[in-house]
């Protein structure tokens, strides 16, 4: 995990940024269980500042120098996601893969919100549909609950959660979108 989200509850009182500094660690881990993965995975934390990823690119890149391998395929958010964070490393990813000679994935995140299908902002020339089993969707549902913080309502600021039921529903499509390079 590169950050967090500690700035996710801006002025909330249910979830004040050191309270989800120990809360997404925990979720991730149980969302990793989740998923029965957890013996192939682990959760790296670089704990970069939520918001200002921008301004650590560098740090970024030299936390990969350390820890990538050859023969790794990196699968990071998408380079034009629409939202600050997930860009900065979806470019970093995406510039150290290139000056490595190694094979990266791009996952789509905000942009579900804002792409209409065949929408020409993205290339759909590279994009990669995996279907998913009847028994991976389950657990990827499963390792959505555990996600409270972002699918719980903020009863101290009166926001509503940050994963809405339609945003749940586009997560539990059938398959996992790619984009390739």
């Amino acid at each position: 995990a590169v950050s967090n989200g500690t700035q996710s509850h801006p002025h909330s009182t249910k979830y004040s940024p050191d309270q989800l500094d120990q809360i997404r660690p925990q979720e991730s881990l149980a969302a990793l269980q989740c998923l029965d993965i957890s013996e192939y995975v682990q959760r790296i934390a670089l704990n970069l500042p939520d918001g200002q990823i921008h301004l650590h690119r560098e740090h970024l890149w030299q936390e990969l120098d350390k820890l990538v391998k050859a023969e790794d395929i990196l699968i990071c958010s998408y380079a034009q996601d629409g939202h600050p964070d997930h860009e900065a490393v979806g470019k970093t990813v995406q510039a150290f893969a290139l000056a490595h000679d190694m094979s990266y994935l791009h996952v789509l995140i905000w942009a579900w919100h804002w792409a209409r299908p065949l929408d020409p902002r993205i290339n759909w020339q590279k994009a990669r549909a995996y279907n998913l089993t009847q028994a991976q969707l389950i657990k990827k549902r499963q390792a959505i609950m555990q996600f409270k913080s972002q699918i719980e309502a903020d009863e101290s600021t009166g926001n509503a959660a940050i994963l809405s039921p339609a945003i749940i529903e586009r997560l539990l499509m059938p398959w996992e979108v790619y984009l390739c390079e």
